[in-house]
């Protein structure tokens, strides 16, 4: 499933970034989320997740109902953030000069089970004469109101002191 993902990933940055679509500008970027839900037992969550990346110079991009972005399918054909589920979803904006080093995974505490165990997120973002970055959030929390730890549906992880960034001309390394 991880090596589907990561060739279907592969090539669709390749393809965006050799044939750029004629509508696409110099100051937009394609940005790919990965998602890895924890494989602890009640990770998986049924709750609307949203995802806000910021650089150091506090320009966002905000991803409301992360779901919607998703390239595993609709969500009604497609269980997003199942325990153990390394998900993808992409969109675009405005390219940052700088690279994304904080972001807040969060959800609306709704459905049959909000509780989700995130191990990380990582964003690949390419554009077409740019190079690629990447960059990998450790999570490893639990978004959760109700059950232990009890905390938060929210969750944010501020990297911009110590950049772990990856800045490449191939962003085709495995995650």
């Amino acid at each position: 499933m991880e090596t589907k993902l990561l060739l279907f990933s592969t090539i669709f940055i390749f393809a965006y970034v050799s044939f750029p679509p004629a509508y696409a500008s110099d100051d937009e970027c394609i940005y790919v989320v990965y998602v890895q839900t924890g494989n602890t037992e009640a990770a998986t969550t049924h709750a609307r997740v949203s995802l806000e990346l910021r650089d150091k110079y506090v320009n966002r991009l905000n991803m409301t109902n992360l779901q919607s972005w998703g390239l595993m399918g609709k969500h009604h054909y497609y269980d997003y953030f199942r325990r153990g589920n390394l998900d993808v979803f992409s969109v675009k904006g405005k390219c940052f000069n700088g690279p994304f080093c904080s972001m807040t995974l969060s959800h609306d505490n709704t459905g049959v089970s909000p509780s989700w165990h995130v191990d990380y997120v990582e964003v690949t973002s390419v554009a077409p004469n740019r190079h690629c970055r990447k960059i990998k959030f450790p999570v490893n929390a639990w978004l959760s109101v109700d059950q232990p730890p009890r905390g938060f549906a929210s969750h944010g992880v501020y990297l911009c002191d110590e950049m772990i960034v990856a800045d490449h001309a191939n962003c085709s390394s495995e995650i």
